[in-house]
């Protein structure tokens, strides 16, 4: 059973499944629920759009978000963001020019409320992760170490992501599930490059040719060698249906997140013992995947460290889910939350 509470009482009743048990007492369950996200020693926090709206860059799935406005010219908004956009030279224009719109949102927008949240856990030693869907970096901007690297995304632009070693020291508290808006990355070698150098072609909807393939191809023309392919760049997000260039290596990180048991002494148990999903409708599978892989594991390590005690009226929160909307269809979500919040994210920071 999942309990349900209004952020904001003055909010219109929906109508819940029924595994939504709304409680009687919803200030108190806020209570414990911010007693969860205080008391925690390991959040996890998987992220999307909804953390990033008040500071002004659009979601994706809400009336007014970026696929119901691009659906009014292409019929499907998703049709921009597959990886066969770039098969047609229209569609690939019409990106460039929305990635290029898109990022100099980003550049100007600041960390919310909420992002800020995450930096004061983080301060007080209590994040373990942010694994984020947004393409924004407000998260860095924040003051969270970012990437896979855990170094600033600007610093870890002209390299081939061949040549990158992944420690625990080096893994980042934020971690883009999606990729970023800051960055360009070749088709063909892979090298990275800040998108603020190719802005302009971006804008006038021209995905510019990798300037390492350009130095490789000059090489080879004069010293007489056959001519070699140049890539061509194109902002470093993930796109629907496309291999995601990092997914071993964030795959990695969630096995050294993922709670490990309970050990003789409770306060050493590693990997998480909370998390939070905010600002989500959860409809790409790989998030799906994430967020039920890491609710399973602090379910049956709290069954294991509780026993087979007698339940009571308020358990123990280990899954807390915030955002305006319950995740579509119901049905897929029964038993992954040990509360839902209705609200607004940034109210409740």
């Amino acid at each position: 059973m999942t309990s349900f509470v209004y952020l904001n009482p003055t909010t219109e009743v929906m109508s819940l499944p029924p595994f939504l048990q709304e409680s009687p007492d919803p200030e108190d369950r806020i209570r414990q629920a911010v007693s969860a996200v205080s008391n925690a020693r390991n959040i996890v926090v998987v992220c999307g759009a909804g953390i990033s709206v008040g500071a002004g860059i659009p979601d994706f799935r809400s009336r007014n978000g970026i696929f119901s406005t691009t659906a009014k010219e292409l019929g499907s908004g998703k049709r921009l963001f597959e990886s066969s956009v770039f098969r047609s030279t229209a569609l690939t224009s019409k990106f460039c020019r929305a990635m290029a719109s898109l990022s100099s949102l980003c550049d100007v927008a600041e960390p919310t409320a909420f992002h800020h949240l995450l930096r004061t856990i983080d301060k007080n030693g209590h994040l373990l992760r942010v694994y984020t869907q947004n393409v924004d970096t407000l998260e860095e901007k924040a003051g969270l170490s970012f990437g896979t690297l855990g170094i600033p995304v600007s610093k870890s632009c002209h390299l081939s992501t061949a040549n990158r070693s992944l420690t625990r020291s080096t893994i980042g508290r934020c971690v883009p599930l999606h990729g970023t808006l800051q960055q360009m990355r070749c088709d063909l070698c892979a090298h990275l490059y800040p998108i603020r150098e190719h802005i302009e072609s971006l804008a006038m909807g021209v995905r510019p040719h990798c300037p390492n393939c350009v130095s490789i191809a000059e090489v080879r023309r004069s010293n007489q060698q056959r001519p070699r392919a140049i890539g061509l760049l194109q902002p470093a997000i993930v796109l629907y249906d496309e291999t995601h260039q990092e997914g071993d290596v964030i795959a990695e990180i969630v096995a050294q997140d993922l709670p490990l048991g309970v050990s003789s002494d409770l306060e050493r148990c590693s990997g998480a013992d909370l998390l939070l999903v905010v600002g989500t409708s959860l409809q790409v599978p790989g998030t799906k995947r994430l967020v039920r892989q890491f609710s399973k594991a602090l379910r049956s390590r709290s069954t294991d460290s509780d026993g087979m005690s007698q339940p009571c009226e308020s358990p123990p929160l280990h899954s807390i889910f915030l955002n305006l909307g319950f995740p579509t269809p119901p049905s897929e979500w029964k038993g992954v939350f040990d509360i839902w919040i209705q609200g607004d994210v940034q109210d409740f920071a």
